[in-house]
């Protein structure tokens, strides 16, 4: 169940409670998606976290040479779309 409490995005599915403070209408989820291969359904579940997170560790490598070699490391929303 996705319900707004207080400006937070929250959902609860199999005893897991999960919360984002950022409106979802701020990431291009299709653009993400296409990015990290990821084709399936979008249903809020933990099951759709776990396929996210297979995906995004597959399709966007974390690089700690990165910062050795000057590089910055970008972290706002629409850097890994």
């Amino acid at each position: 169940m996705n319900v707004l409490e207080g400006g937070v995005h929250v959902w609860k599915e199999a005893g897991c409670t999960v919360a984002m403070s950022m409106p979802p209408t701020e990431i291009d989820l299709d653009a993400y998606f296409a990015r990290i291969r990821y084709a399936g359904p979008r249903k809020p579940t933990l099951a759709l976290l776990h396929a996210i997170v297979a995906h995004h560790v597959t399709a966007i490598p974390f690089e700690n040479l990165d910062v050795l070699l000057s590089r910055p490391i970008l972290l706002e929303p629409a850097s890994p779309q």
